[in-house]
């Protein structure tokens, strides 16, 4: 632990050293969001969200996507992508950690999951929030280049590791959801979707 400290101490430094010798470069996504695929395998989207202005002026995305994806048996998974691409007043990703319990959300269980895909392994946090009557499990991660991340202390090392290297600090949230009544096999839907998901994603955001 006392390392960790020490190392994240030591990115601090050089990312303040850093923000004060250069400008970080924003980065746009390879492909605009817009355009992912309608349909995963045997997923189908059958709709999409707009954010509204006010709350764009909170979550500041560089681009972002909001779809619900239903497959044969009525099953549903929520999707939401968010890239952040860094440079001069960009919005940074809202951890589910502070925002969901802001929100009068309730955390019930949280998990870590690896989800094997053709295109690497994806490490992502299970947790279930209740509020009220209402429930969702989500499954979310960050990525940063490429890089899978569950932390939120590791996202914050990758960004200021990559600010310092590379000049650029982008780095996306990716996150699922289904109904918590869904929660029963809920796992392998998303295991299966994110295996169509993943390939797909990785010719979108920056690598």
């Amino acid at each position: 632990m006392r390392i960790r400290v020490l190392v994240v101490l030591l990115f601090l430094a050089a990312g303040a050293y850093v923000s004060h010798a250069r400008v970080e470069s924003a980065v746009l996504p390879q492909r605009a969001l817009s355009d992912f695929p309608l349909a995963l395998g045997e997923w189908r989207s059958t709709g999409q969200v707009f954010f509204d202005s006010e709350t764009m002026a909170v979550l500041r995305p560089t681009d972002y996507l909001v779809r619900l994806y239903t497959n044969g048996a009525g099953r549903r998974i929520g999707l939401y992508v968010g890239f952040h691409g860094g440079g001069k007043g960009a919005g940074a990703i809202h951890s589910p950690r502070n925002c969901l319990p802001g929100a009068g959300w309730l955390q019930v269980d949280s998990a870590r999951m690896d989800v094997p895909t053709p295109a690497g392994a994806v490490q992502l946090v299970r947790a279930t929030y209740a509020k009220e009557a209402e429930g969702s499990v989500y499954y979310y991660w960050y990525e940063v280049r490429g890089e899978t991340l569950t932390d939120d202390m590791d996202l914050k090392l990758a960004e200021l590791r990559n600010a310092v290297l590379y000049g650029r600090r982008d780095a996306a949230f990716i996150r699922l959801d289904v109904p918590v009544h869904q929660a029963e096999g809920a796992d392998a839907d998303v295991a299966a979707f994110i295996a169509q998901l993943y390939p797909q994603l990785r010719l979108f955001l920056p690598q």
